[in-house]
């Protein structure tokens, strides 16, 4: 019985993260990899070509869930609060 729950609960956190990325091979995922190379070339990254060297630039251009654009949104409010306050007592 706990299997079963654990291997639910398991489905569960893994579904979106599978839907999010985009098939190997297809025309999106290509066009990822295009935007990461550009990207890593254009500020000079030293390993472009490879797959452990396009990483980053990678989780870059994956799309963010709404949990990920609210918090940055709340990160950027701060931000600009703070820019505005001099003495950053709110910050």
């Amino acid at each position: 019985m706990k299997t079963i729950v654990f291997a639910v609960l398991a489905l569960c956190v893994a579904l979106p993260a599978v839907a999010q990325a985009p098939k190997p091979g297809s025309d999106a995922a290509k066009a990822q990899r295009a935007r990461a190379i550009q990207r890593c070339q254009d500020n000079h990254g030293t390993d472009c070509s490879s797959e452990q060297g396009l990483r980053e630039w990678l989780i870059e251009e994956r799309p963010q869930t709404p949990e990920e654009q609210r918090q940055a949104n709340i990160n950027g409010t701060r931000r600009a609060r703070c820019a505005q306050n001099p003495k950053g007592a709110s910050c």
